[in-house]
């Protein structure tokens, strides 16, 4: 929360703020100011996109096929954390939703603890994309369709980013863990479980702290080994 969340105390005090920049500079090798300088291009990458988004996928807009940015998701977690005011027309997407017919599953269910590891990975990953083949009883889809191979990143993101190296890290980090079910798997499934029953402020408070505290273990782990 030093870093990002300005509704934080931790945000207005300066000293925490710099020591987060400083950690996470250590981290990924680099100076504080770019460090800084990194977060700053990110965070308005991120804006961009999520404005994007918004326009693609607001009511009337024309159906398209939507290529996400493959950080989006990590800004999506440390920003879009204030539920959206109620309106009418919410309040009556959520009577219908109420009255769903039993053995209908809910659009709107968060996902199991069990898919976190993937959806985190997912994301950071080139994404393979396979279209739809048509269906025979469908006569106004009688064009061929081609598959697509894997797609590539505009020029502006293949840069030599010790961030997206760092977030690229940990998501194959994450994807060789999720293979190999062991006693840290179980250990972080039972976390995941225990942290979703905290209210959504504490959630990221503890997430937070865990992430700086993993960081200095790391680097104190790091100044041993080559000493």
């Amino acid at each position: 929360p030093a870093i990002y969340n300005q509704s934080s105390k931790a945000y207005s005090n300066k000293i925490l703020r710099e020591t987060a920049f400083e950690n996470v500079a250590q981290t990924v090798c680099t100076s504080i100011e770019n460090c800084k300088k990194k977060w700053k291009s990110l965070r308005e990458k991120y804006h961009r996109e999520k404005q994007k988004m918004e326009l693609l996928t607001r009511s009337g807009a024309a159906a398209t096929q939507i290529n996400k940015w493959p950080l989006y998701s990590y800004f999506d977690y440390m920003y879009d954390t204030v539920p959206p005011r109620s309106t009418q027309s919410s309040s009556l997407s959520d009577n219908n939703s109420t009255r769903t017919p039993e053995g209908l599953t809910c659009l709107s269910e968060e996902p199991s603890c069990s898919n976190i590891e993937n959806q985190v990975h997912t994301e950071l990953q080139q994404v393979e994309y396979t279209p739809t083949t048509p269906s025979r009883s469908s006569p106004c889809t009688l064009s061929v369709v081609k598959r697509r191979g894997k797609r590539k990143l505009p020029a502006e993101e293949k840069v030599d980013d010790p961030l997206v190296q760092l977030l690229t890290k940990v998501s194959n980090s994450i994807d060789n863990v999720a293979k190999e079910h062991d006693k840290v798997v179980d250990f972080l499934n039972y976390v995941c479980a225990e942290l979703k029953e905290f209210p959504l402020d504490k959630q990221n408070e503890f997430m937070d702290e865990t992430i700086i505290r993993l960081l200095q273990m790391k680097r104190k782990l790091k100044n041993t080994l080559e000493c």
